[in-house]
């Protein structure tokens, strides 16, 4: 399974290595509940979008700027290829403001050694400078690039995705706050978030070099 959407308009960002705890920091050897069952319905965000639309707390919104900041300096300074094979050249766009328009909890995912992995949902806009090539993004009615269809982000499984809803994936150990990067989700289902949990190899796996076990019913598979 290739891990790239290709679409008419593909913008590559690179996720797992800008403003993202290290996986290898966040595995554990031990056991805990998967998924927190008196987390926010899985499907439904109707409750969750009535309430403000920027409800987090101060740490957690200067982590959600950090990884805005981090795609601003790649349109503007490192550049883009506009097609997912790079033949074009590198194109480059100017952000003169930047706006987080949602950013609210919606699920805590119990996680290794008592902490948690928060899931917010955000949304936000840039406003780009003298862009030249108005096709090059979606843009809405006061000419902000959108988040909602204009960036590749990784789905719960690491995949490219294009289309979906915009989670910012934060590590609370006991108050300590870190930026586990933004993924996508076409709906945020218990099966997602048990993908996401099995992407950081949680419920940790045993394995035994040379010999072949089924894996305990607790244990997520990783292939």
């Amino acid at each position: 399974m290739s891990k790239f959407v290709t679409g008419v308009l593909v913008i590559f960002i690179v996720l797992f290595s800008t403003g993202c705890a290290k996986k290898d920091e966040l595995i554990s050897t031990n056991t805990v509940e998967t998924v927190d069952s008196a987390s926010v319905d899985s499907t439904d965000e109707t409750e969750a979008d009535s309430v403000l639309e920027i409800d987090a707390p101060i740490d957690v919104q200067l982590l959600a700027q950090y990884e805005i900041d981090n795609l601003i300096r790649m349109l503007s300074v490192d550049g883009f290829y506009i097609n997912a094979n790079g033949s074009e050249s590198l194109t480059k766009i100017e952000i003169q403001d930047n706006k987080i328009t949602k950013l609210y909890l919606m699920r805590k995912l119990g996680f290794s050694n008592d902490t948690t992995i928060d899931l917010y949902r955000i949304e936000f806009k840039l406003l780009p400078r003298n862009l030249t090539d108005q096709n090059l993004f979606t843009l809405d009615s006061d000419g902000w690039i959108t988040s909602d269809d204009n960036f590749t982000y990784g789905d719960a499984n690491g995949y490219e995705q294009k289309n979906g809803a915009l989670y910012l994936l934060i590590h609370d150990d006991k108050g300590q706050l870190t930026s586990m990067g933004i993924r996508r989700a076409e709906m945020l289902t218990d099966k997602w978030c048990e993908d996401l949990l099995a992407y950081y190899n949680y419920p940790p796996c045993k394995i035994n070099i040379g010999l072949r076990f089924q894996n305990p019913p607790e244990c997520s598979l990783i292939t």
